[in-house]
């Protein structure tokens, strides 16, 4: 196994392996007029920290996201966005266990939050991502998503809103955030991706702890 680290430049895409970081800051999220079932305008994500497995023969992926959440609004939960065959280990927030529900795509996280608070929250989870309908009427559409194919390989399709096909995100394309994504992926693979790259390191060997620098630009999931 590999573990690789680079910097997202454009919105992230898979094939094969990625590691990855986005960064820029965070603005004020509108619920969408197209798909306003998607994302919150509750919430303002700052930055997604992502830690991933991929277990390419049993075609499952193992999470850990950490996720700095500004709440716009006062309120008893909050909610994000994630597919329900992503299955929810644990939710802690501010390293405390937190009470969660996950009903369709809607993860509710249930902590009591502030105007104007920011909160971390780390959500571990697991699952056989798969894709969602298109938006479109496009004939050639594969899905929205995370894609698998037959020998395990991977690769995403992220907009309008594929993104919680495979972690847990504001799924709004008005909440830009920072990204940082680690993934454990099988030797030999290899990424595709608008990104800066960080570095690759053997599984047996300790993972890089630094922050990889930083895009100047904010990006939508």
């Amino acid at each position: 196994m590999l573990r690789r680290t680079c910097a997202v430049i454009g919105v992230l895409a898979l094939t094969g392996t990625l590691s990855a970081t986005v960064s820029g800051a965070a603005v004020g999220v509108e619920e969408d007029s197209l798909y306003p079932s998607k994302g919150s305008p509750a919430i303002d994500v700052r930055s997604y920290a992502l830690d991933l497995t991929w277990q390419a023969g049993a075609k499952k992926l193992v999470g850990k996201a950490t996720i700095r959440v500004a709440a716009v609004r006062g309120a008893a939960s909050f909610a994000l966005d994630l597919h329900p065959g992503m299955n929810v280990k644990s939710v802690r927030v501010d390293d405390a266990d937190t009470r969660f529900g996950h009903v369709g795509k809607d993860l509710e996280v249930k902590t009591q939050v502030e105007a104007g608070s920011t909160y971390d929250v780390v959500i571990r989870y697991a699952g056989s991502p798969r894709t969602v309908d298109v938006p479109t009427s496009r004939v050639d559409s594969t899905g929205l998503g995370w894609h698998t194919t037959k020998a395990g390989q991977v690769w995403t399709m992220q907009k309008p809103y594929g993104a919680y096909t495979w972690y847990p995100v504001n799924d709004a394309p008005s909440d830009k955030a920072r990204y940082t994504v680690a993934l454990d992926v099988p030797d030999m693979w290899v990424v595709v991706s608008t990104a800066r790259w960080c570095s690759a390191t053997p599984r047996t060997a300790a993972p890089p702890r630094g922050s990889p620098t930083p895009t100047r630009s904010p990006h939508t999931s």
